[in-house]
């Protein structure tokens, strides 16, 4: 591919390593969305949207591909200046391709500590659904707010522990501290309101119920009705009462842990909002995913668990993760569906830069059974019962 006509963020000369090929006194150039390697004899480009991770540690950056790795060294005194551009550059494509089709609200600079414990600068940035980390040293952090289980503040540091126990440290935030918060809280507080005014479209809720049923939650309907008896009555008669009536009420029968939540369109408010429900088959190791709204076109099955042990116990937690993966791409069932040959379209550059970068997407397509399409009610218990099978 050749370079774009725009000029290059930053032009360095070092030295290019991989595998058995290694070139000194190699021209570097970084553009928003590639970086090209040229000298008499050799030249390269690299998508950074096909990048697997760029990383940068003791005066060597590593780009991360297929193929292996790629090792830059010998950049002398702009070594800071370049791998500082090039992770930003490279975040900037992977936050394209992370599939949120939000805008950031607010941005300060900081020190980020990651859940193992590594230090780095960082960007972090106040988006619409989620908390987005961006280190200068490897690959953006995203934490959906729903996922969110506590925080701590204190002066000029900001602790995040989610609801996998993972716990990310934003601090140094400076004289930025007070404003960062002010937006963070006031996010949060936006976000609850919607979800409540979503809700009461059901029936009656209260903060405690949109806390719950954040944005992209998926959670047990006994969690719901613990807090709110009439409001998971509501939910059950619109669901009884909508177009997947029939598949509801065999779903219904078969399960008694079923799980509910409310997730906005694909396109935020544009597209309206969707209910999934999940349904656990214990006994058949399975997990049915059914949605009713806008673009909910099939059903689709999961294993629980790859080595066929499901479990009553497990149930919870599988749940939690689950809603991590799906929260990864945004809850697009395309990239879980789609063949190995069908992602090598040009169209689905996106989902393969969320594939390479999202162990949550790898795993649910390796738990991923199949899918009943919504063409008939007949036609659709037939699959599901094979699927079962």
């Amino acid at each position: 591919m050749e370079a774009t006509e725009s000029k290059p963020l930053i032009t360095v000369a070092l030295a290019f390593s991989q595998a058995k090929t290694a070139h000194e006194k190699v021209t570097a150039e970084l553009y928003e969305d590639q970086l090209v390697f040229s000298k008499p004899g050799f030249s390269r480009t690299l998508r950074l949207g096909t990048l697997l991770a760029v990383s940068a540690e003791n005066y060597k950056v590593t780009v991360s591909e297929d193929s292996g790795d790629i090792v830059l060294s010998m950049i002398g005194h702009l070594y800071e200046d370049f791998a500082k551009k090039l992770i930003r550059a490279f975040n900037e494509t992977v936050f394209k391709q992370m599939l949120m089709n939000e805008k950031a609200h607010f941005e300060v600079p900081g020190q980020y500590v990651s859940p193992l414990g590594e230090t780095s600068p960082a960007v972090f940035r106040i988006c619409e659904t989620a908390l987005v980390i961006m280190p200068e040293t490897h690959m953006l952090v995203r934490v959906p707010y729903c996922m969110i289980a506590s925080v701590r503040k204190e002066p000029y540091r900001f602790e995040v522990i989610d609801r996998l126990g993972r716990t990310c440290i934003l601090q140094k935030l400076g004289y930025q501290t007070d404003n960062f918060l002010r937006e963070y809280d006031n996010r949060i507080s936006v976000l609850r309101k919607q979800t409540r005014e979503k809700l009461c479209e059901v029936a009656p809720a209260d903060d405690a119920l949109a806390e719950l049923l954040m944005e992209g939650m998926i959670v047990p309907e006994e969690d719901i009705r613990a807090l709110s008896p009439a409001f998971a009555d509501a939910l059950h008669s619109r669901l009884q009462a909508s177009q997947i009536a029939e598949e509801y009420g065999i779903l219904r029968t078969i399960s008694g842990n079923m799980a509910v939540g409310i997730k906005r369109g694909l396109m935020g408010e544009l597209t309206g909002e969707t209910i999934h429900t999940l349904t656990p088959v214990f006994e058949k190791n399975a997990v049915i995913l059914e949605s009713l709204g806008e673009g909910a076109a099939a059903t689709y099955v999961f294993r629980m668990s790859a080595d066929g042990q499901a479990s009553r116990d497990g149930w919870r937690q599988w749940l939690l993760a689950f809603n991590d993966s799906m929260l990864a791409v945004n809850y697009r069932r395309e990239p879980i569906y789609l063949s190995e040959e069908a992602l090598n379209a040009e169209k689905y550059e996106d989902y393969r830069g969320a594939l390479r970068r999202s162990e949550g997407l790898r795993h649910l397509r390796s738990l991923f059974v199949g899918r009943a399409a919504h063409s008939g009610f007949e036609a659709w218990k037939k699959t599901i019962e094979k699927y079962m099978a």
